[in-house]
């Protein structure tokens, strides 16, 4: 993209603030996992910067994992906006037996969207330390469930994983209608 996603305005306000807001409504700690905290003075959530550094996503878990006050953590990219709290109340519900939870889509996975447990950051450490940096293989290794989602929950929409990673996908999203 050539800039900070989570940056970029969307209904008038950035891409992290429409995630920051949703889960302000029913979560107890909001914790933003960036290597740049000095661009997000505007949310009062902690930022947690990687311990390991430039090797993506895998990083991100890790840092916010082992920095959470919370057992069980709902996860998600910033570069999701249309996320709900219906989806992660549904995943957490679904998931309460397993360690990682993460949704599955017109046979779509969604690894960085989810509920994961808090000691899973100790396996992201390991797996990190032998250059294993997919989240989704990190997390298939556990006790791990794939949910799927579709038009027969209620809170379902087409667009609800709708992700943004290239400049014409944002102005897709600003042409939507939801």
């Amino acid at each position: 993209m050539g800039e900070n996603k989570a940056l970029l305005l969307y209904k008038g306000k950035p891409l992290i603030t429409h995630l920051f807001e949703m889960f302000s409504g029913f979560c107890n700690e909001i914790i933003i996992s960036t290597n740049t905290p000095e661009e997000y003075p505007f949310l009062n959530a902690r930022k947690q910067t990687d311990f390991y550094k430039n090797i993506g996503p895998a990083a991100g878990f890790h840092a916010a994992l082992k920095a959470s006050c919370n057992e069980v953590n709902f996860v998600c990219s910033c570069d999701t906006p249309l996320l709900t709290k219906e989806l992660f109340l549904f995943l957490y519900e679904k998931g309460k037996d397993f360690e990682a939870v993460n949704p599955i889509h017109n046979q779509i996975s969604e690894p960085l969207i989810g509920v994961i447990q808090k000691k899973l950051y100790r396996d992201f450490e390991n797996e990190i330390e032998k250059n294993n940096f997919s989240p989704s293989l990190i997390l298939k290794q556990k006790k791990y469930l794939l949910v799927e989602i579709n038009e027969l929950q209620k809170f379902y929409h087409p667009d609800l994983f709708f992700n943004i990673n290239t400049k014409n996908e944002f102005y897709i999203l600003q042409k939507k209608i939801i």
